[in-house]
């Protein structure tokens, strides 16, 4: 079974600041199943997927990373950074079948994955409106996690579309002070 998957994905950092916004962007790949009895399936695969946020100035505030503002030079600006990860994902994943009728499947699926960094960027914006700097960031160049999540699956004559809303939380902290990677996807797909 070969499936081409492509989605809408929500990332933060799972941060104790509560002043994190998530980066909204795409994720996209290709997957490989094998049945292993008529409730339980394996998926193997590969995809490109977007993952960040932005740091606001709470954040800023508090690790001390303000600097004087040119026009008043007793107050403090403290800028927001916009933080953007993309990774090259390898999933391995167990499918759970909930119901089965002709012509449509509910699923459940857990795994596990390993990222693999492509890039990374840090872009410092101050609450002025211009880019202080755009800087790689200390980011760590391989990520693993936890994949949960569940879908439908549409049945018709050409082929199985697919519907689901997946998470996935790495394990590790992405950088120092950054926390955990915590990523919502919705995806759609298709099979033959």
């Amino acid at each position: 079974d070969f499936s081409v998957h492509g989605g809408f994905t929500i990332s933060s950092f799972s941060t104790h600041w509560s002043d994190v916004d998530g980066r909204r962007s795409f994720s996209i790949g290709a997957y490989v199943g094998q049945p292993l009895s008529r409730y339980l399936s394996v998926y193997g695969g590969i995809s490109y997927i977007e993952k960040g946020g932005t740091l606001t100035s709470e954040w800023m505030r508090a690790e001390g990373l303000g600097y004087r503002s040119p026009t008043a030079p007793y107050a403090f600006v403290y800028p927001e950074s916009q933080i953007a990860i993309d990774y090259i994902e390898i999933p391995i994943l167990l499918e759970m079948t909930l119901f089965d009728l002709d012509f449509i499947r509910a699923t459940l699926v857990g795994g596990s994955y390993l990222g693999i960094r492509l890039r990374d960027r840090t872009t410092t914006v101050s609450q002025l409106a211009y880019i202080l700097e755009t800087t790689r960031g200390d980011i760590e160049p391989v990520d693993f996690g936890a994949i949960g999540g569940a879908g439908v699956d549409i049945q018709t004559e050409t082929g199985v579309f697919h519907l689901g809303v997946r998470v996935s939380s790495s394990m590790i902290q992405v950088a120092p002070g950054l926390g955990r990677n915590v990523t919502w996807s919705m995806l759609a797909g298709y099979s033959l």
